[in-house]
């Protein structure tokens, strides 16, 4: 955002920043420490919102094709970054439901 000139949406960060805290105070059946589920949770969550991001890079590149922003690049390395959070929630979900 900041190569764009855009400044990120203050309000924005501190609703992810609140919310992110509130999702602590979620009943896991675990009062000191992560269930094994929250794991997973997240990292799908995470899944998601990279898919969300390469569709935004391909709705750009259709809309601003003289742009100079190389969006075949960013589509790459959030499939990249899909990959890598694919294969912990992998991990995490054979942890969380082994027990």
């Amino acid at each position: 955002m900041l190569g764009a000139g855009i400044d990120p949406s203050r309000l924005k960060v501190a609703a992810a920043i609140t919310l992110e805290r509130l999702g602590r105070l979620k009943p896991n059946g675990h009062l000191r420490r992560r269930s094994p589920l929250s794991d997973v949770l997240e990292l799908e969550a995470l899944m998601v919102g990279i898919r969300a991001k390469a569709a935004l890079w391909q709705s750009l590149a259709d809309a601003l094709p003289r742009s100079g922003v190389d969006f075949g690049a960013l589509q790459e390395h959030a499939a990249g970054q899909f990959d890598v959070v694919s294969r912990c929630r992998d991990t995490a979900a054979q942890r969380a439901f082994a027990a």
